[in-house]
């Protein structure tokens, strides 16, 4: 009788959700909101600064975070994602140096940009951006930019926006006069594929036509439902981004052979400038006028290629950080939701629940090898050293004597350079590979939360991958597949040797494990 009662209630559980889903379908439901996200930029270099934010969450308590304590974030540049429901955010700027921090002040945005002084005139005020303070709604995305101006003792904020307002009504912090303000994008994709999967919590209360399912189990079931499509979507987010560094690597490692042979032929031009400056001194001159030119533009064009390199991980990464900030606060909704109603040990606790959380925000670049900087300067300054030498060497012998010495010291120092540049890996290079490895980890510990709840798909069978199943992953991106599907299809289509990922075609991984223990595995084998 028990399970006849039981039954019956999870067919009535199954028909509330079907016509939830259905009404909510037809209505004109309000899209979730994503997180807000604040970001720092810099119109120029003339001091480091930092950017202070503090916040309230939904139940009140207060937060404080500093992008001069976040090793993902830089001198010039900072981002911070809040969640969605965040409130009373404030955020300051400090200027950092000897004898420091020091508050960045306030200046009227709308007239001049005169500073913004106390009332009895002997102080300047501190610049505060209140967004969501009391009073004002929390309904409206937030996807703020500041950029700050200005020496050490004399820095503001030169403009600040917030992109997510499409209204005409702008905050009174908000000014960015030209075209280049920053434009509104578009919804995080896992955003977008959790409110297509199921409503929200917050429509299920909101919405007139749904009010009648605001239940428990319901809530519980839909939260479930937009979490595993939101982390399918994240699955694909990090796959593209994998695919994106890839092709960062490929760039560098053409960038870091082109600095090399510029780099090398310079030593070249040094060595060949050090011998002819004892046997034909005329000869040796021009040579080593050679050598420094080549040098110099060499590390000029490798510079620059490195900022470029620099804007394109950052943005990749950034990127990628959003759509996992918004997977971890709908894993947390979630966890949330069975603890209401009294079922989180029904749930299957993921290997790191707060692992997703950890990808948002930005990671410090160094952009240029300082190590080649510092060399490629020492020999530019040894190869002007030689030709001032040279050129004075009509006076005394003395004097070219000097410009033999330097020679030598230049070609040494080019050549030490070469060997260094060969015999090891661009520093921007080592972080793009570390971010691969991370994310393929990461692609794991998603398969392995949705797989605790039958929603990881085999893209051969189309049947539920578990935890328990006997799996094989692809090298290349962690396509996973039920090992028994693979062998059968091999069977199939006659395959012999190693075979490829159907989703990919890349290289599978040779030896069958159980899906438990993929995301151990690969951490003991990368991270270890």
């Amino acid at each position: 009788m028990r399970d006849l009662l039981a039954l019956g209630e999870a067919e009535d559980l199954d028909t509330s959700l079907e016509e939830a889903e259905e009404d909510a379908a037809e209505s004109t439901l309000v899209p979730t909101l994503p997180p807000l996200r604040l970001r720092m930029v810099s119109a120029d270099v003339l001091c480091i600064r930092s950017m202070e934010v503090e916040w309230k969450d939904v139940t009140g308590a207060c937060h404080t975070w500093s992008s001069w304590d976040d090793a993902q974030n830089g001198w010039y540049e900072a981002e911070k994602l809040l969640p969605s429901s965040a409130r009373e955010v404030k955020v300051r700027f400090k200027v950092q140096g000897l004898g420091g921090p020091w508050d960045v002040c306030r200046v009227d945005r709308h007239r001049g940009k005169c500073w913004v002084t106390s009332k009895d005139g002997r102080s300047n005020k501190k610049e505060v951006i209140r967004i969501r303070s009391q009073g004002q709604t929390t309904s409206d995305a937030v996807d703020a930019v500041f950029e700050l101006k200005g020496p050490m003792h004399g820095c503001w904020v030169n403009r600040a926006w917030n992109a997510a307002n499409a209204s005409s009504e702008r905050e009174f912090w908000e000014y960015w006069r030209d075209g280049s303000r920053p434009a509104q994008e578009e919804s995080p994709l896992t955003l977008q594929a959790a409110d297509g999967a199921a409503p929200s919590s917050y429509c299920l209360q909101s919405a007139p036509s749904l009010a009648c399912y605001d239940d428990g189990q319901i809530r519980l079931i839909c939260s479930m439902k937009r979490m595993c499509a939101a982390s399918k979507e994240l699955l694909k987010v990090h796959s593209r981004t994998v695919q994106g560094l890839r092709s960062l690597d490929d760039n560098i490692t053409g960038q870091w052979v082109g600095a090399n042979v510029g780099t090398t032929t310079s030593a070249g031009l040094g060595i060949a400038s050090a011998v002819l400056l004892f046997l034909a001194p005329p000869v040796g001159l021009g040579i080593g006028i050679g050598s420094a030119v080549t040098g110099g533009l060499t590390w000029a064009g490798d510079s620059v290629a490195d900022k470029f390199t620099e804007s394109q991980i950052k943005r990749q990464l950034s990127e990628d950080a959003r759509e996992a900030f918004v997977v971890a606060e709908l894993l947390r909704e979630w966890m949330s939701c069975q603890e209401s109603i009294g079922a989180a040990a029904a749930g299957t606790k993921p290997l790191d629940s707060t692992e997703p959380c950890g990808a948002a925000g930005l990671w410090a670049m160094s952009p240029v090898d300082a190590g080649l900087m510092a060399g490629v300067a020492a020999q530019s300054t040894g190869s002007g050293a030689t030709n001032l030498a040279r050129t004075a060497a009509n006076v005394g012998a003395a004097a070219t004597v000097a410009a033999q010495v330097l020679g030598v010291a230049g070609a040494l120092i080019g050549t030490g350079l070469a060997v260094r540049g060969w015999s090891t890996t661009k520093s921007n290079q080592l972080t793009v590979r570390a971010k691969i490895e991370e994310l393929l980890l990461r692609i794991l510990q998603v398969q392995h939360l949705i797989a605790a709840v039958d929603r990881l798909e085999c893209p051969i069978c189309l049947d539920p991958v578990t935890l328990a199943d006997e799996v094989r992953h692809c090298c290349d991106f962690q396509h996973c597949f039920h090992a028994q599907c693979l062998e059968q299809r091999r069977q199939s289509l006659g395959i012999e040797g190693a075979d490829c990922c159907p989703v990919c075609t890349g290289p599978m991984d040779a030896e069958e494990e159980s899906k438990v223990e993929s995301a151990d595995r690969f951490r003991q084998e990368h991270f270890s």
